[in-house]
């Protein structure tokens, strides 16, 4: 396979659960426009090497590879168009692809420096684990998703974490966001979730916004009865026409947020508020033992956001 006259006719290229060690004198796969491996063992971790001798390369997914201590290609890809790293766990990543335009990430939050990808539009980032990795969506995405106007993300955010991020770079492009926010810590805490009003600061031209919550919070008290939000800087968005937010069962914070959106998103035109977590029931199915948080979570919102108080949004609550 990696002799030059048979690397040559390569046009693509599957391999899955093999090691891979290619000889030092290799050239390169000079038409490879397809690469996909999964759970492949790089002998000498120089998977680095034999991706910068693709130059044709169109297409990259790496699922489950090791070792890679450090991803990085530093000779240009010029034909990427889509890349995928997936549970490959790297401590930092970077690639120059100035023709990329989908990126897929899953996997611990590391530096990731996408040089160049100026024609990156749309990106799913899932962050694995139970750390809070809201900062790094706040504020070291952007320095590489600047451009992209579709974003994907997978968080999670410890309600016991306070203070609030001053996001000096920001998703200038982004249109649509959909956030699936794993909430964990105590629930009597309410500055936690409303690290989330950030989202609205840093994405400044958003219009639409999912937000899907999957609440994991310890026992404690529950209060339907929304705070002031005084402490959190006013942010005046004139760009935001829908919201949709689901995994709402009357946590503390998810009140004083929703509160938040309606009263900073000047141009909003619709809200849907949905206390079943969308989010969970899409891959594990509707869990019938959520049915006393779902009656909560709809109490809490009938109360509390009345439709006549804001006459220009059209809200439905689920």
């Amino acid at each position: 396979m990696f002799s030059s006259q048979c690397a040559s006719c390569i046009e693509m290229l599957q391999l899955g659960c093999v090691s891979l060690k290619p000889p030092h004198d290799f050239d390169g796969f000079a038409n490879l426009r397809v690469l996909d491996l999964e759970c492949v063992y790089m002998l000498g971790g120089n998977l680095d090497l034999l991706l910068s001798k693709c130059n044709a390369l169109e297409c990259l997914r790496l699922s489950r590879c090791c070792p890679m201590p450090n991803l990085k290609v530093q000779q240009p890809l010029c034909r990427l168009s889509y890349l995928s790293v997936r549970e490959c766990l790297p401590q930092g990543m970077e690639f120059n692809a100035p023709n990329l335009t989908k990126f897929d990430y899953s996997g611990e939050a590391i530096p990731i420096t996408l040089s160049e990808s100026m024609k990156l539009t749309q990106a799913t980032v899932a962050l694995m684990g139970y750390d809070d990795t809201l900062e790094h969506v706040l504020t070291e995405l952007p320095k590489t998703l600047s451009d992209v106007e579709t974003l994907f993300v997978r968080t999670c955010i410890n309600t016991e974490v306070f203070g609030f991020s001053r996001c000096l770079v920001k998703y200038n492009h982004l249109i649509k966001l959909e956030v699936t926010v794993g909430i964990l810590g105590d629930s009597r805490n309410r500055n936690g979730i409303l690290r989330l009003a950030n989202l609205l600061e840093v994405a400044p031209h958003l219009q639409r916004l999912e937000l899907n919550m999957l609440p994991h919070v310890s026992t404690g008290f529950l209060n339907d009865v929304p705070e002031a939000y005084w402490h959190i800087q006013p942010c005046t968005h004139r760009h935001l026409e829908q919201v949709e937010v689901s995994g709402f069962i009357g946590v503390n914070g998810q009140l004083e947020l929703v509160l938040y959106i309606l009263d900073n998103a000047v141009a909003l035109r619709g809200m849907s508020i949905e206390p079943r977590v969308t989010a969970y029931d899409r891959v594990f199915g509707y869990r019938a033992g959520l049915g006393i948080d779902i009656k909560r979570g709809r109490a809490c919102v009938l109360k509390n956001i009345l439709p006549e108080d804001y006459p220009d949004v059209q809200i439905e609550i689920f």
